[in-house]
C-alpha cells in the first residue's frame, strides 16, 4: 500500500514568499526527499549529581529546511526548475504552439519562492501531504551521460515544513488578535500553516501555547466561534499534461564551441544559486525568506569528446569562447548559452585499447550577466 506508485509531487508559484499555495504544476518523479533539522539547542552548565542533560536544558532550536528533487529533462515542466534557479529576472514568451520562452539572465533571488508539496503513501494506504513552503533553488544540475535520458538534480531550501493536513473544531479567534482558540493542539503544529475564516493567507501557527491556545504570525481579521480551522495544506489532485510532453535524452543533445559543433558522448553541469541556506531572526525558530548573498552565481560543467587539439589549444591559451549546450527534440528544445573558459583537467590521455579521448571541464564567466547563462526553452506551454 506505502508504495511510490501512489505518490506525487507537484510545485507552484507563490504569490509572496512564504505563503502557501495549492501546487498546479505536477512532475514526474524519480526521487524526492526533505528534511526539517531541529537544531535541539543544549545547555553547556553543570547540575549537581546529574551526569546527563535534565530535562529543561534541551529543547527545539532552528528548524533548516531543505529537499532535493531528481527527475528527467522533459518537453512540459523544464521551465519551472530553470527559471527559479535563475532568480527574478522574469520570462517572455512568445509565439503559439510552439511558444519561446527567454528566461532572463540572473538579476535578483529575492522576492521570489515556490510551494512544493509531496505526497507520500502510508502502510495504511492513506497519501500524506508534505508541503514546503517559501521554497527557493540552491542548484540545479542537468546531466547527459552517453545513451541515457537527461537526467536533472535539483537541491531545494524553504522556510517551513506542514506535514499532513488535519481539520480543528469548536475555535475561536478575536478580531485583531494573534491568539486563537484551539481543540487538542500538540506540540507538532508550530510552524504549520492555519487556515480558515477570519484567518489572513499565509498565516501559520509560531507558537503553541497550550492544549488548546495558539498564537498565528498575522491577527485574526474577524472574531468568531464554533469555527474549523485547517492546520496544514492538504494534498493536492495531481493531474498530469500528456499531450506534447516527451522525454529528452543524450541523443538529442548538441554542443557548439565557438560557432562550431563538437562531437560529444556526454556531458554534465551545475548552476550554484548566491544564497543564504536560511536567514533565522529573533522571535522565531523558522527561517524568513533566504535572499541573495555576496557569493557568485556558479556555473561548471564538463563533456567528454575525442581528442581535440584545438580545444585543448584554448586551453592551454586561456581562451574564453561561446559555449552552447541544446537538447532538441522534434518541436520542444532547451538552449543553454555560456562564455566559458577551459579549467584544469582536460588534457588527453591514453586509457587501455579505446579511442583517445578528453573531458573538457568549464566554468562560466564574462561581463555581464547574459554571459554567464542566457536560456531559451521552446515548447507547447503558454506559460512556465
Amino acid at each position: 500500500m506505502g508504495s511510490t506508485r501512489t505518490s506525487q509531487f507537484g510545485v507552484v508559484d507563490e504569490s509572496s514568499v512564504g505563503v502557501v499555495t495549492t501546487p498546479t504544476l505536477f512532475l514526474p518523479t524519480i526521487s524526492f526527499e526533505w528534511s526539517a533539522e531541529d537544531a535541539q539547542t543544549s545547555s553547556e552548565a553543570s547540575v549537581a549529581g546529574l551526569y546527563g542533560l535534565q530535562e529543561g536544558q534541551s529543547n527545539g532550536g532552528p528548524v533548516t529546511v531543505s529537499g532535493k528533487w531528481e527527475g528527467e529533462l522533459t518537453a512540459l515542466g523544464a521551465g519551472f526548475w530553470i527559471k527559479h534557479a535563475l532568480g527574478a529576472g522574469g520570462v517572455s514568451t512568445t509565439g503559439s504552439g510552439p511558444y519561446t520562452h527567454t528566461i532572463a539572465e540572473p538579476t535578483t533571488w529575492d522576492g521570489h519562492s515556490f510551494t512544493a508539496q509531496a505526497g507520500i503513501t502510508d502502510d495504511a494506504g492513506t497519501t500524506q501531504p508534505i508541503t514546503l513552503i517559501g521554497g527557493k533553488v540552491k542548484s540545479y544540475g542537468l546531466a547527459y551521460d552517453q545513451g541515457e535520458k537527461l537526467n536533472v538534480s535539483v537541491d531545494l531550501v524553504g522556510q517551513r515544513v506542514d506535514v499532513g493536513s488535519r481539520t480543528l473544531t469548536s475555535c475561536e479567534t478575536t478580531n485583531g488578535s494573534t491568539a486563537v482558540t484551539v481543540t487538542s493542539a500538540v506540540d507538532e503544529y508550530e510552524g504549520m500553516s492555519i487556515s480558515g475564516t477570519g484567518i489572513p493567507a499565509g498565516a501559520w501557527i509560531t507558537a503553541v501555547n497550550s492544549a488548546t491556545s495558539v498564537t498565528i504570525s498575522a491577527a485574526a481579521t474577524a472574531d468568531g466561534t464554533g469555527l474549523s480551522l485547517v492546520v496544514g495544506k492538504a494534498l493536492a489532485t495531481a493531474s498530469y499534461t500528456t499531450s506534447g510532453q516527451k522525454l529528452l535524452k543524450q541523443h538529442h543533445a548538441h554542443v557548439s564551441v565557438a560557432g562550431t559543433e563538437v562531437s560529444i558522448y556526454g556531458g554534465s553541469e551545475e548552476w550554484v544559486c548566491p544564497i543564504d541556506e536560511t536567514d533565522f531572526r529573533a522571535g522565531s525558530r523558522w527561517s524568513h525568506e533566504q535572499k541573495e548573498n555576496g557569493s557568485r552565481f556558479e556555473i561548471t560543467g564538463s563533456f567528454e569528446c575525442e581528442y581535440n587539439a584545438a580545444l585543448y589549444a584554448k586551453y592551454r591559451a586561456g581562451t574564453k569562447f561561446s559555449l552552447v549546450r541544446s537538447f532538441v527534440a522534434g518541436s520542444t528544445s532547451l538552449t543553454l548559452t555560456s562564455k566559458v573558459r577551459i579549467t584544469p583537467g582536460a588534457e588527453p590521455k591514453i586509457d587501455g585499447r579505446s579511442r583517445n579521448k578528453m573531458t573538457v571541464p568549464w566554468m562560466a564567466l564574462g561581463n555581464t550577466n547574459a554571459d554567464l547563462l542566457a536560456a531559451v526553452l521552446v515548447n507547447s506551454e503558454s506559460t512556465i
